[in-house]
């Protein structure tokens, strides 16, 4: 398995599937091109097998609680349940930690209910919302 950043100047296959799964999963995502207060969100990640995209995870662009400057969010992390339960979404969560390192950004953040994915992989629970809790990785 290979996972990289799917840059969206040389949109490919990769892209529009990965698109199409997340917004069967979860409805309509916001562009992966976002560029909100002078910030630039990372390309989203794609996991590729043999030419064969196993899921993939996109990043997007919110207002902290202040209201006064964006933070850089995971937006979604999915994987094909055919390859689910081989570690993918780790994988991709650990390479998003280290796409966004750089981005000028000091957190990562991630909304999710499967807190293990998050807390498995060095990440800090920010806000208990119950279901859902609100994660955060420090960004070098």
């Amino acid at each position: 398995m290979k996972i990289f950043s799917q840059t969206l100047e040389a949109p490919s296959q990769f892209l529009s599937e990965l698109k199409q799964i997340l917004e069967a999963e979860w409805g309509q995502f916001e562009p992966f091109n976002q560029n909100k207060g002078g910030m630039q969100c990372p390309a989203p990640l794609v996991a590729v097998e043999n030419q064969v995209l196993l899921g993939g995870l996109v990043f997007s662009l919110w207002k902290d609680a202040s209201q006064k400057e964006y933070t850089l969010w995971i937006n979604g992390v999915i994987v094909k349940p055919a390859f689910r339960g081989r570690g993918v979404a780790s994988q991709l969560v650990k390479q998003a930690v280290m796409f966004a390192s750089g981005t000028g950004h000091a957190f990562l953040y991630a909304k999710s209910e499967v807190a293990p994915l998050y807390l498995n992989n060095g990440w800090q629970v920010y806000e208990d919302l119950g279901r859902d809790k609100i994660f955060k990785h420090p960004l070098n």
